[in-house]
């Protein structure tokens, strides 16, 4: 979809190494993702990026795919946030970094989900209440959970994400 075919060749080393097998998409790539099922794809950042990202998204079999994201510059993929891009690579690709995001994200690919561990946000939260600053995880907030002086209150905090529709 648009990549040289020196980054083709990179990406394809590197997922070969794990066992993943490449497919090139570069007739009609929306279409693609409404029919078929895929597991990773690698998409270059340019005017026909918002499209793709939407098709593969909006797909019921290709929602959890694993997206490559290629840019110039990482404010390139900034308007593309909406659509969950996981993994950031600048051009021009060197071979270590793709190798590194590609030992990073191979089980996802492979949907090993179970090797993940969750890590929990915390963040500070204050109660009408209690005005003492409180450290909350975000699974928790709008449920109650005790305070630290005793008591179980509902709290709400309200968490602004940058570029979330």
């Amino acid at each position: 979809m648009g990549l040289s075919p020196a980054q083709e060749g990179i990406f394809e080393d590197c997922l070969k190494r794990f066992n993943i097998k490449t497919v090139s998409l570069s007739s009609q790539p929306v279409l693609a993702l409404q029919k078929e099922k895929f597991e990773g794809l690698v998409l270059p950042i340019n005017e026909n990026a918002g499209d793709i990202l939407k098709a593969a998204r909006t797909s019921t079999s290709n929602k959890r795919l694993m997206i490559f994201g290629l840019c110039q510059q990482v404010k390139d993929i900034l308007p593309y946030a909406l659509y969950g891009i996981n993994v950031t690579l600048e051009e021009p690709l060197d071979h270590t970094s793709v190798l590194k995001a590609v030992n990073a994200t191979h089980l996802l690919i492979l949907n090993e989900f179970r090797r993940y561990l969750r890590v929990p946000v915390v963040l500070p939260v204050h109660s009408r209440e209690n005005p003492e600053s409180v450290l909350a995880p975000v699974s928790t907030c709008a449920r109650p959970f005790d305070f630290a002086r005793g008591g179980s209150t509902a709290v709400r905090k309200n968490v602004s994400l940058p570029f979330t529709a």
